[in-house]
């Protein structure tokens, strides 16, 4: 065998060490891109159980009221079956504009007849100032409802860490996903390498053999 084309196949074959050293080199890639992908995992329930207590701590107050009101439209809803009130809101806001008003003593006295305050009366509001001191203990004040946004803007960045936890594991590679991954890595290498420069070679000989003068 001529030494043009020994020194030929060398090359070739150095090429080809080269194309599986680069691949291997990337393929080991993989291994510090899950390594960081799952120590960012592993940070987020720290966070989710950080937003989880401080959206509780914003809840207590506030939740109690809601619930109060909620335990109040029930029985109001199961005692009073002509009640019109479609939502436990609609039947607080009511009340809560009487008592601003200062009209549910007026109402006690002189609007609702004994059924209505046979109905109080079961849960435990025997006078129109026990509704009165009810209505205002359980509705709604300004701090609350500042508290009620904040913890909803905690549910949201709650939700988002957890979509971030469920896309993190997504990009995470198995072993096997790995393993394609090196392999189309290998391929596109070689076709660059290998394809593509001989045709690089062809296309610049072909443009020299057009240049040379009969």
């Amino acid at each position: 065998m001529k030494l043009h084309k020994k020194k030929i196949i060398a090359r070739e074959f150095l090429i080809l060490l080269g194309c599986i050293a680069l691949t291997v080199f990337v393929g080991l890639g993989t291994i510090p891109y899950n390594y960081f992908v799952n120590l960012h995992i592993e940070n987020l329930p720290v966070s989710t159980q950080t937003l989880i207590k401080e959206i509780h701590n914003l809840e207590k107050i506030y939740k109690l009221k809601e619930s109060k009101q909620k335990w109040f439209y029930n029985e109001n809803k199961k005692r009073f079956s002509e009640a019109s009130y479609i939502s436990f809101t609609d039947l607080w806001g009511r009340l809560r504009d009487l008592q601003k008003a200062d009209s549910i003593m007026y109402k006690w006295d002189n609007v609702w007849d004994k059924k209505v305050k046979e109905m109080f009366s079961a849960m435990g509001l025997k006078s129109g100032s026990d509704l009165n001191r009810f209505i205002a203990e359980y509705s709604f004040s300004k701090e609350d409802l500042v508290l009620k946004s904040t913890a909803n803007l905690k549910y949201r960045e709650l939700d988002k860490i957890r979509n971030q936890m469920r896309q993190g594991k997504d990009l995470l590679l198995d072993a096997k996903e790995q393993t394609n991954f090196v392999l189309v890595c290998f391929l596109l290498i070689s076709i660059i390498v290998f394809p593509i420069r001989y045709l690089f070679y062809i296309i610049k000989w072909c443009i020299k053999t057009i240049k040379q003068k009969e």
